[in-house]
């Protein structure tokens, strides 16, 4: 029924399986045995794909929202078994499914539908996602709270009404962020990392008055840090910040600093948040970049290459700028680099 032609039958079909879902997960809640278990896992594995898809693909806004609303039903229902070790097991076998779809699912809804039509369902998933932040979750919670938060505010850049919705969420998703940072466990720094930078992008000039305290944060880090990946999205981050909001950036400290860590090392996605930065300071500010022309040019041959091929058009893009407009800077830049560096410029520069 859920492809029936008329919307209102599909809507009642959705929200049939949702309620399939919460009578199985009452079943199990009431008489938690292994049977009733194994049936609720596999209903979900089932019912939440199919909701995924037809938030993607469906055009009737009703459906969707009904959607949406069934989804918000089932996923954040109260966890159920008793307190013996093998209900326990079962109750943490369950939250990893939900987590799983959730962590996948969510961030692609919030890419495929109008930002206002997913902030209700948002509102009432975000307690689940920053419960599961706290200090006193495991490594593997805290990780998943904070990557989703972040996957969730990029996909609201691509998407109509965006970043007004990430700017109503900013003053709640901010501290479970910056906390985040602080975090023993690399992994959740890196996450938190990503989503900070995500937040301000996202936010646009809602966010502005935050950025002293963001920078603050993020400078203290690259004193400290010694984890490659932390460190690679530590630059992404300013590099969004700088891109959302160029003025409210002291560039003449944070450029210089950003430069010094490239290229990157172990996040190489980020390349093409980097090199779309700089590209966008020279054409704002070239004489700031022109001042980091030799380490910019020394990290750009280690990028040539890259499968990205926005990122390569970017670069190369670059590269022929510096080398027109700037040639006896690039060349000293170019001629202190090895052969092998050298030779990849040289390519880059002759292409079409």
């Amino acid at each position: 029924m859920r492809d029936f032609p008329h919307e209102d039958v599909r809507r009642a079909a959705f929200g049939a399986m949702g309620q399939f879902c919460r009578a199985q997960h009452q079943v199990w809640k009431e008489n938690p045995t292994e049977a009733n278990h194994q049936a609720l896992l596999k209903l979900l594995d089932v019912v939440l794909p199919c909701f995924v898809e037809t938030v993607r693909t469906e055009h009737e806004r009703q459906v969707v929202m009904g959607v949406l609303e069934t989804m918000n039903n089932t996923v954040c229902q109260d966890g159920g078994g008793g307190d013996e070790a093998d209900d326990e097991d079962q109750q943490a076998e369950y939250d990893a499914m939900l987590q799983e779809f959730a962590g996948e699912g969510i961030p692609l809804l919030a890419s495929s539908v109008p930002a206002e039509n997913f902030a209700p369902f948002l509102n009432d998933l975000l307690p689940l996602l920053m419960s599961k932040a706290k200090s006193t979750c495991t490594v593997a919670d805290r990780s998943f709270s904070v990557g989703t938060i972040g996957e969730i505010l990029q996909s609201l850049m691509s998407v109509s009404g965006g970043q007004g919705v990430a700017g109503r969420l900013s003053n709640r998703l901010l501290p479970v962020l910056v906390a985040g940072v602080r975090d023993s466990d690399p992994e959740v720094r890196n996450n938190s990392v990503f989503g900070l930078g995500c937040l301000a992008q996202a936010t646009g000039p809602i966010c502005v008055s935050d950025y002293p305290m963001m920078l603050s944060v993020f400078s203290n880090m690259l004193t400290k840090e010694t984890d490659l990946r932390v460190i690679d999205n530590l630059c992404a981050a300013l590099c969004r910040m700088i891109m959302s909001n160029v003025d409210a950036v002291p560039l003449e400290q944070v450029v210089p600093a950003l430069i010094a860590r490239l290229p990157l090392k172990e996040d190489l996605e980020e390349n093409k948040t980097v090199f779309n930065c700089l590209a966008m300071l020279y054409t704002k500010t070239p004489a700031l970049v022109v001042q980091q022309m030799k380490p910019i040019v020394a990290a750009s041959s280690h990028v040539l290459g890259n499968k990205n091929v926005e990122t390569q058009n970017t670069l190369i893009m670059l590269i022929k700028q510096f080398a027109l407009q700037h040639s006896a800077d690039f060349q000293k830049a170019v001629t202190s680099l090895p052969g092998e560096q050298q030779a990849k410029l040289s390519v880059a520069i002759s292409s079409s």
